[in-house]
């Protein structure tokens, strides 16, 4: 490729290597092509800070959002930030990230940071509910895709109610033809129920679902989770870890011995680890998606999950 790759090195204190590669130029203002620009991108126009010490990073991180179309500010260091920001990513430290970001709360009041840390470091909680901790390397399509989550929350919406199964008002067959016909548009007829006690995560995902043509039933915690699909028929049900009440394994073994129609159950969670996937599973759920939820995955389990209901209809 006509590049060149250069080392320096030094006993006892570790070595440089330099890659140097001939690539042509982008143009600044050239976006993504029809084919790479995610159908749902609510994230043009948006202002973005990036604060990275890393210069690679940086680059790397200003490149990616304005090819979604953002406006970006970066700087190696959190600095005062001008009051108009969408979001901002914030790499740092697990010692420093509680200063940082009472210093951007108290300027940048509710306005989502995305927090980078270390690879290898804890993000421990708890966190606002519109901080979310991630881990470097940095994955740019999850990193976006979570402030494309966030970001359609404030999209314009049809003036839908969504109702809640904790009080039964109806059967889910009703409740689905009633938002179609509010909503003004012919809404999947899969039936889910989304099981999240966090109402911010719960908008999120409702939003989501919504702008998808899916209606959800609601339950906040696993009790309630588990008397919805013991009375109703559901096909998916989205179901988060840690809630009140009954926590969403217990929820899950539950629905796996007690409902007599057995819906394909998703854990949607921030435990992200290796034995978190493994828990899941021995409870008897079917997939996994960690938080923050990326708008691409949850439209994977979405057709995923109509194309194992069309496999099941065509054998009976």
């Amino acid at each position: 490729m006509g590049g060149e790759i250069e080392v320096e090195s030094a006993e006892g204190v570790g070595s440089r290597f330099t890659c140097t590669l001939p690539l042509p130029a982008v143009p600044a203002a050239q976006g993504m092509t029809a084919a790479e620009e995610p159908a749902w991108s609510w994230l043009r126009g948006q202002r973005l800070v990036v604060i990275e010490p890393h210069a690679a990073t940086r680059e790397m991180l200003e490149l990616e959002a304005c090819r979604r179309g953002m406006e970006v500010r970066s700087q190696s260091k959190l600095e005062p930030l001008p009051p108009q920001v969408g979001a901002v990513v914030l790499s740092t430290r697990p010692e420093q990230m509680r200063a940082s970001l009472a210093q951007l709360e108290s300027s940048l009041p509710g306005v989502p940071v995305l927090v980078v840390l270390p690879h290898g470091a804890a993000a421990v909680g708890p966190y606002a509910a519109h901080v979310m901790p991630f881990t470097k390397p940095i994955k740019p399509g999850r990193l976006f895709g979570a402030l494309e989550a966030r970001a359609a929350m404030s999209a314009p919406m049809p003036p839908v109610e969504t109702q809640e199964v904790a009080t039964p008002s109806g059967s889910a067959e009703a409740a689905t033809e009633a938002l179609a016909q509010e909503a003004g548009s012919v809404l999947s007829e899969l039936r889910i129920l989304l099981v999240e006690d966090n109402a911010t995560n719960r908008k999120v995902l409702l939003h989501l679902l919504k702008r998808a043509g899916y209606h959800a039933d609601v339950a906040q915690n696993g009790l309630e989770a588990v008397e919805a699909a013991c009375r109703t028929a559901y096909d998916l049900v989205l179901m988060d870890h840690q809630m009140p009440v009954m926590d969403g394994l217990e929820a899950a073994r539950r629905i796996r011995r007690q409902a007599s129609h057995q819906p394909r159950i998703v854990s949607v969670t921030a435990n992200a680890m290796a034995q978190d996937r493994q828990l899941s599973q021995e409870a008897g759920m079917d997939d996994f998606v960690a938080k923050p939820v990326e708008v691409e995955r949850i439209q994977e389990v979405l057709q995923e999950t109509e194309d194992l209901l069309a496999q099941m209809m065509g054998r009976s």
